[in-house]
């Protein structure tokens, strides 16, 4: 009698877990989402898809295995065969990757791919879906797949073209990619005047930009902040990381004029002294426009990268500079995880985002959302996708609903949440923090 209450107990327990989990993951596919970052882009050429180069992120992991280049294999059109034969073992050794994970989930939602892993014998036919889907369909395919994961819109980060405000506001919301602004400040002190960048002419109506004075070239950052807001703008984003360190010393203007006005080819000290200038100024133009800043922290896609540029510690001089700027911190900091988790509990002018961190790695997601939800108020937690394929938008949300309601679950079978609250943090995550944050 005792084994048979004790064995009891034990299932209805299981099943008290399971149907925490079930209701928090039952109710997140209710919610309307509001992605907070996305790269989401039109197809290029057909000839250039290859199968796994079409995947946001998935193509890393067996890189790092040891998997060749896959722009050897676009010489000679798509070949399955050839594919598997240079690729097949890279990919069998990634099988266990977060990045995996998010690749299937695609696979199963949209293209009722039930095996657990890839088969060579299925990759032509998931191919030639893909290709007439993503190539000759787009459109209608797009459409049909942001309808199927209920989002409400996604915030477009246009990082190969920064300087477009024509987009589809339909679906996305505009946010401005401040790289290139920081970045040309070399060129326009070395030449007085701006030439290279095609998109910011356009966007300024002109064949080149002058700017004899440091002054005149704020005045040219400060003028596309304002295009991008009148044009309906939510964000500026800096993913900096990716060329440099994120650490903006305080520059005085004094100082970075001086540097502006030399006669020769600037160093790359000087060249830092003034991005770091620029921006600065460009957080003070985020307050006065009421726009939020997303920085990109921690983890850089690809390979091979100075992974040590983006350290959340590094930025901890503009929050203390600027109370009144608004940020938002991106990827959890990976794998400065509790750096991260840190600040965000400490400044108040600090949000903190989810995004890409459960592709990336989903047990550090579910250490780290642990880790927020016992430290940091639960309004300023929020979740994108940054993927680059509409495809991959839902293995990506996917991946970051079964984290949440891993996480939910666990601290609701524990006693450390109420259902209820478990499903409102859910909802504020997924939905309510963006359009509180970014004013929707």
């Amino acid at each position: 009698m005792k084994k048979y209450l004790l064995f009891l107990s034990v299932l209805l327990f299981a099943a008290c877990q399971q149907s925490s989990y079930d209701k928090i993951r039952n109710y997140l596919e209710t919610i309307e989402i509001v992605d907070t970052h996305e790269h989401i882009q039109v197809p290029g050429d057909s000839a250039d898809f290859q199968f796994f180069n079409g995947i946001s992120y998935f193509p890393a992991d067996m890189t790092s295995a040891g998997a060749p280049s896959f722009r050897e294999l676009q010489k000679n059109g798509f070949d399955a065969d050839k594919l598997w034969e240079l690729s097949g073992s890279y990919y069998n050794y990634s099988r266990a990757t977060s990045y995996h994970e998010q690749f299937m989930n695609t696979l199963r939602i949209l293209y009722d791919y039930e095996k657990p892993y890839l088969r060579k014998e299925d990759i032509k036919p998931l191919y030639d879906r893909m290709l007439a889907n993503n190539y000759r369909n787009y459109d209608a395919w797009f459409a049909s797949v942001y309808k199927k994961g209920k989002f409400k819109t996604m915030i477009l980060d246009q990082y190969w073209d920064h300087f477009n405000i024509d987009i589809d506001t339909s679906y996305f919301r505009l946010v401005c990619n401040i790289n290139s602004l920081v970045m040309l400040v070399s060129e326009a002190a070395e030449n007085k005047k701006v030439t290279s960048a095609s998109g910011l002419l356009k966007l300024m109506n002109r064949k080149e930009i002058v700017a004899e004075s440091l002054d005149d070239y704020l005045s040219v950052v400060s003028s596309v902040l304002g295009i991008f807001k009148n044009n309906g703008a939510v964000a500026i984003k800096n993913t900096l990381a990716y060329s440099r360190s994120i650490y903006f010393e305080d520059v005085t203007f004094e100082e970075a004029s001086v540097l502006y006005n030399k006669k020769v080819k600037l160093e790359w000290a000087d060249r830092k002294k003034l991005e770091d200038f620029i921006f600065h100024h460009i957080i003070r133009q985020s307050i006065n426009l009421d726009m939020p800043i997303q920085i990109h922290t921690g983890y850089l896609a690809g390979n091979n990268s100075r992974l040590d540029n983006g350290q959340p510690m590094k930025l901890l001089n503009l929050f203390l500079k600027f109370p009144k700027a608004r940020f938002s911190l991106f990827h959890g900091g990976y794998p400065w995880t509790g750096d991260f988790v840190a600040i965000g509990k400490n400044f108040t002018n600090v949000h903190l985002d989810l995004v890409w961190l459960p592709q990336i790695s989903k047990t550090e997601a579910v250490s780290t959302l642990h880790g927020m939800l016992d430290a940091v108020p639960y309004n300023k937690i929020m979740w994108g996708g940054d993927v680059s394929w509409i495809d991959d938008s839902i293995g990506s949300l996917e991946l970051a609903k079964e984290v949440v309601a891993t996480v939910l679950s666990e601290r609701v079978d524990k006693g450390w949440l109420t259902k209820e609250l478990a499903l409102e943090i859910a909802g504020r995550i997924f939905r309510d923090n963006a359009m509180d944050f970014f004013k929707l």
